[in-house]
């Protein structure tokens, strides 16, 4: 009968049933409790007791990944003393960071697409007068640039070939497909027309 809902197959009781059946639990007389990994004795283990006592450093290194050139890494400090750290600042950075700010140079970074525009702009500026003054010490010292300057032509001159072959494939493709009908088309009526 429609409009009653979905049909479902009438039930009865079960007498029967106990419940959701689970797995019986029966006495292992093996069982020893949680399994835990065996512990034995480690003859190289040791405690260090004083961790912050370290053989004399002779070199520090850093590990950069930069597109950016010209990043400079002096007055690093390696000690325990706060009092000697301010005294290396005072007497060691803050001239040179007052002499560079009297010149303009400031310590912030540059971020935003102008930026990097004027920048770049600004390097391709200087690499083209070098390019005009000596063009193998121009190369020589700004490789990067080069790359991209000498590069480009060549990326571009690759892509138009390219799109070049593309379209003609298409339309040899296409005019290929289509004369081919045409012509069958052609034949067929005429040969309607002569009566063939």
């Amino acid at each position: 009968m429609s409009g009653c809902g979905e049909w479902k197959k009438p039930t009865k009781r079960n007498p029967l049933y106990k419940g959701k059946w689970k797995a019986p639990y029966i006495d292992n007389p093996a069982y020893k409790g949680v399994w835990h990994p065996r512990q034995i004795p480690n003859p190289d283990y040791f405690e260090d007791l004083h961790p912050s006592k370290l053989t004399p450093i002779g070199a520090i290194g850093f590990e950069l990944w930069t597109l950016q050139d010209g990043i400079l890494f002096d007055n690093i400090y390696i000690g325990k003393s706060e009092k000697e750290a301010s005294h290396l600042a005072e007497t060691l950075w803050r001239p040179k960071y007052d002499s560079e700010v009297a010149e303009g140079v400031k310590d912030t970074p540059k971020s935003g697409w102008k930026d990097l525009l004027q920048d770049l702009f600004v390097a391709l500026g200087e690499f083209t007068n070098a390019l005009v003054k000596d063009p193998l010490k121009a190369v020589t010292e700004k490789p990067n640039i080069a790359l991209v300057v000498l590069g480009f032509p060549v990326v571009i001159f690759v892509i138009l070939i390219a799109a070049f072959t593309m379209v003609r494939f298409f339309l040899s493709f296409f005019f290929s497909h289509f004369l081919l009908r045409v012509s069958k088309n052609l034949w067929v009526s005429c040969n309607c027309i002569l009566g063939r």
